[in-house]
This record gives C-alpha cells, sequence and structure tokens, in this order.
C-alpha cells in the first residue's frame, strides 16, 4: 500500500460506491487502505454500502497474514457487527401479486405459498485470512449472520475451495468469497504477486454455488498461470424461511455447542 492509496472511511472510494450503489439500487461491499487520522494508523478494511448508499458497517482486518501486511497494516481490534441489509423486492414475472428480491438474490419457489422470504438479510464482513480461522465466523453466525462476504487477495486455492465450504457448513450461513485474479507487480515486495482468482459462493449446506473461472480450479505455475480472468459472479441464492432446514437439523453445530468448556 501506498500513501496515494490510502483515505478515510469516508474518502473518494466510499464517495463513488456510494453512488453506485444508489444509482443501481445494489448493496456493495468492498476493500480499501483505510487512514485513521487521530492515529495515522492504516487499516485493511472493508465497508458494506446498502442500495441507499449508506455505509451499513466498516470493518478492520483483525488477522493480518505475514510479515509484508504486518509492516503495512494496524491490527483491527473488535470483530465486526452483524446488520440487517434490506432485501429490494419487485414483482415475480408470473404474477403481479407476489414478490421476490431480484434473481441475483434469492429464487422465487412459485408452488410453495407458505414459504416466505424475509424483508432483510443479517449480513457480516471478514477479510482474507479472517476467514482460515474458525472462530471469527463462528462468533458472527453466534450473532446470527445468515452471509458473510469475504473480499480476499490469495493466492493459493485451498482455502476457496474447501475452508470457505467447511466454514459456511459448520456456521450454517453463506459465504461469499471474493477473490482477486491477475499478477500484480509489487516493487516493494521484489516479486509479483500472482493471484488465484477461483472466487465461490457457497451455501449453508457447504454446496458451492457458484464459482469463478467457469468452475475450474486456476493453477498458479510460472507461465502457465492463467488467473488473469475476470469473471462476475451471479448466483440465485434461495433465502426463504424454510430453507435449509434439513441441514440445521441434521448438524445442529450451534444448538448443540459446550460453551462451558471452551471458556479460557
Amino acid at each position: 500500500s501506498t500513501q496515494s492509496t490510502w483515505e478515510p472511511c469516508d474518502g473518494p472510494s466510499f464517495q463513488r460506491v456510494s453512488e453506485l450503489a444508489r444509482s443501481r439500487r445494489v448493496a456493495i461491499a468492498f476493500g480499501y487502505a483505510e487512514s485513521e487520522p487521530s492515529s495515522r494508523a492504516i487499516y485493511n478494511s472493508a465497508m458494506l454500502v446498502d442500495s441507499h448508499g449508506s455505509r451499513l458497517l466498516n470493518y478492520r482486518k483483525t488477522h493480518l497474514y505475514g510479515s509484508y501486511e504486518k509492516a503495512h497494516f494496524a491490527c483491527g481490534d473488535v470483530l465486526p457487527p452483524v446488520v440487517d441489509l434490506a432485501l429490494p423486492h419487485r414483482a415475480c414475472a408470473h404474477s403481479p401479486l407476489t414478490t421476490e428480491p431480484p434473481s441475483a438474490t434469492a429464487t422465487c419457489h412459485r408452488n410453495n405459498s407458505s414459504a416466505t422470504i424475509p424483508g432483510s438479510l443479517r449480513v457480516s464482513l471478514l477479510i482474507c485470512y479472517d476467514l482460515e480461522f474458525p472462530e471469527p465466523l463462528r462468533v458472527l453466525a453466534l450473532d446470527s449472520a445468515q452471509m458473510v462476504i469475504v473480499p480476499t487477495a490469495n493466492t493459493e486455492t485451498f482455502t476457496n475451495l474447501v475452508t470457505t465450504r467447511a466454514r459456511a457448513y459448520e456456521n450454517h450461513c453463506f459465504v461469499v468469497y471474493a477473490n482477486r485474479c491477475r499478477t500484480e507487480h509489487c516493487g516493494w515486495l521484489g516479486h509479483p504477486l500472482q493471484f488465484s482468482g477461483v472466487s465461490v459462493i457457497v451455501d449453508p449446506a457447504g454446496t458451492i454455488v457458484q464459482t469463478g473461472a467457469g468452475g475450474r480450479p486456476l493453477t498458479v505455475v510460472g507461465d502457465d498461470f492463467d488467473g488473469d480472468i475476470d469473471n462476475v459472479l451471479v448466483a440465485a441464492l434461495n433465502l426463504h424461511t424454510h430453507a435449509y432446514k434439513s441441514v440445521r437439523e441434521a448438524a445442529p453445530y450451534l444448538a448443540d455447542r459446550r460453551a462451558e468448556l471452551y471458556r479460557n
């Protein structure tokens, strides 16, 4: 990170994203290098902006990876809150009397009149390496998180394809893992970084709903690296109140916790 990219939480990145979110009527999560004027600290941060352009939450990464990240960023000291993200509704194509969120957000079960779509979704953020620890997402799940969005810059694919599924399944929540792709030439590091892409959207059953690169893992091998592929992932997610009930009943991890054994 260079000084030219540092900015406060209400800086130009937020202003631009806020404008986009408001004009397109979508919620946007994004990462940036946050400067804290009072302490002069720089944080690896992520923000969630709602469809009105308002900031719902700002999170400073709490688990920094490697000496290079620890040399450039201060460590956040608190996990993010879980917030209510309103789901904009529109009429289903088959009936003007039935509503559903946009197709990229949820499906509409036309034959199940007893199922309802919530008016909001409980959402939070983590950043990259945070997800590789079981505790942060579990804390968010215990605070009723239904979806955790994870902006990421990872050079491997194990976390993308394995860890994300474990975290989603053991906490019964959606994990949206947006990983950087392309090769980045970092002068300060001394060698280029080849980011693997392979972003994934995982449902509470641990199933990969959508992934980048056509579902095939990217191979990071010298000149054969094929991570220079940009994809926009669009997935229909089932947000009905009954969805994944069988998963929660078959593996009631949150209900069966022995919290008294985990203290200290």
